[in-house]
């Protein structure tokens, strides 16, 4: 795919960085106050982009998606989704690009609406990605409160990806965390890991399930010590399997 010149919504982008406007570096007051009590602002943190400046001059979508890496790392998370966009706008193909989008929308911008339709739309067009469906399923429980329908689409991707362990993972914590069905939440525990006797995840987060939930330390123990036995070089295992023989 051929890709274009820098466009001109990052050009401009770049210029206007360090993120305060001219109201507030002029009054030290956020516009957003402007018609409360006036407040001083909160200290602004200059943004050094000088090893962007060459990069951008022919952004590539993948430059543009490590521009908006770097720009959640400096919690600027409204530009970094217009380098997510710009980054789409180019090859929007991109599913990384969706579910970066779709978690900053979620989490960071509170705008549910548009996450939901970047996971729509990642899970339509790439069905066989199961993290994209794990994302999905995670965002109908949590910010939609929707159980049913994150469990439906756990159990259907589920039944599509036998052999994921992840997938295995994600419902047994559903099941413990949303559902606080414990007795199904155990019985998804032993499965998976009857199926993957090696997966230390598996194996430390049921551990811990039955000590906090179950109260049961010596069925917690007995995972530790199995899944060490599987996996003796696990540093997971050993940390948690260290501190409850601590306690």
């Amino acid at each position: 795919m051929m890709h274009s010149t820098a466009p001109l919504a990052l050009v401009f982008l770049l210029c206007c960085l360090p993120f305060t406007s001219l109201w507030q570096q002029k009054t030290g007051v956020s516009v957003l106050d402007a018609d409360e009590e006036a407040k001083p602002a909160p200290p602004v943190t200059p943004v050094d982009l000088s090893e962007w400046e060459e990069k951008m001059q022919n952004a590539t979508p993948e430059v543009l998606m490590d521009f908006g890496e770097f720009l959640e790392d400096r919690m600027l998370f409204f530009e970094a989704s217009q380098a997510y966009t710009q980054a789409l706008a180019i090859d929007s193909s991109m599913v990384e690009a969706h579910t970066k989008l779709a978690r900053l929308h979620w989490r960071r911008l509170g705008e549910l609406d548009v996450a939901q339709g970047h996971l729509t739309f990642a899970a339509t067009e790439f069905p066989s990605n199961v993290p994209v469906r794990l994302q999905y399923a995670a965002f109908m429980a949590e910010a939609r409160q929707d159980l049913d329908a994150a469990e439906v689409m756990l159990r259907a991707l589920l039944e599509q990806v036998p052999e994921d362990k992840s997938v295995h993972h994600e419902l047994a914590l559903f099941l413990k965390s949303h559902r606080q069905d414990y007795d199904a939440a155990e019985a998804q525990y032993r499965r998976s890991i009857a199926m993957f006797p090696d997966c230390a995840l598996l194996r430390n987060n049921f551990a811990l399930f039955l000590k906090n939930i179950r109260k049961d330390v010596v069925g917690a123990e007995a995972q530790f010590a199995a899944g060490l036995e599987h996996v003796p070089e696990s540093g997971l295992l050993r940390m948690n399997f260290g501190v409850l023989l601590e306690t």
